[in-house]
């Protein structure tokens, strides 16, 4: 996932001729994926290892080998991941015009809690799944694609999203709305929160500028996005720091400063949260 596009609604950019948005993790020490989400559904899927957790809704699935995780359209989400050698870790999102049915002319979605399903299973589908899954990893790693790779790279979406889709309409959890949406206030606050985090940013205050009182308004975020006010807005910078520290050469002085950081509350929460400091870090990705 882009990051700068986390903490709020991820706009997804889908290529003309594959239908569904494939997503390869490099490896990574540790990458945080602030709370976001989008219309479509997301799916993990973990060939290798065991990169990290998911947290969504207050609930924690930690990512294992063969499995998947579909989160569903508009469930807010976020990531703590780990990327190693010996880990791979892939995302699917598959376009929200996938999730439309029509019932007496009215267009309604599909939604459902999040499903996390053992491709182990002695499932023939399964088997097919991990086999398609795999074949478009190998595809999709090449840099010059062949009309002949793309049309495998379309069949292989198309069986993808069908079994994905099936496996849905079975779970018990699925229910048929007008509109799947997250709320207008969370929605703006989290958009506040990525358009300020370079600034110098106070809970009371936003909570103020929301017509809320503090008490309320860590408890109803919290309800929403599954972790405090405080904890988000820390993990939002840095990601925004890594980010920086991965693919540019800025110095750790712009870094601080432009993710709103004070020196000292910068070097210990990224020793903290990174396990090394930010030149570690920064030599780490680079090597």
């Amino acid at each position: 996932m882009n990051d700068n596009q986390v903490a709020y609604h991820e706009k997804q950019i889908y290529n003309n001729y594959l239908p569904i948005r494939v997503i390869f993790h490099k490896n990574n020490p540790k990458m945080f994926v602030a709370p976001h989400w989008h219309y479509g559904i997301e799916v993990l899927y973990v060939e290798k290892g065991s990169p990290g957790f998911c947290y969504i809704s207050g609930n924690k699935f930690k990512l294992k080998e063969n499995n998947l995780l579909i989160i569903g359209s508009s469930s807010i989400h976020r990531l703590e991941l780990s990327i190693t050698d010996n880990d791979k870790l892939l995302t699917l999102i598959i376009p929200p015009n996938w999730l439309f049915y029509i019932k007496q002319g009215q267009q309604l979605f599909f939604t459902f809690d999040s499903i996390s399903v053992n491709l182990d299973v002695n499932n023939t589908e399964y088997t097919i799944l991990k086999s398609k899954i795999k074949e478009m990893i190998k595809i999709s790693c090449n840099k010059n694609i062949v009309w002949k790779q793309k049309l495998k790279l379309l069949s292989n979406s198309y069986f993808l999203a069908s079994i994905l889709i099936e496996i849905i309409m079975n779970s018990d959890k699925r229910q048929l709305k007008e509109k799947v949406s997250v709320p207008k206030d969370i929605e703006k606050i989290l958009l506040y929160f990525n358009k300020n985090y370079n600034k110098p940013l106070k809970i009371f205050t936003i909570a103020n500028n929301f017509n809320f009182s503090p008490e309320y308004f860590s408890r109803y975020f919290k309800n929403y996005v599954g972790i405090s006010p405080k904890k988000f807005l820390l993990q939002l910078r840095l990601s925004k720091a890594a980010l920086l520290l991965r693919n540019s050469d800025k110095s750790i002085d712009y870094i601080i400063e432009s993710t709103g950081f004070s020196h000292k509350n910068f070097y210990v929460s990224f020793k903290k949260y990174y396990n090394m400091t930010p030149l570690e870090y920064r030599n780490f990705v680079d090597g």
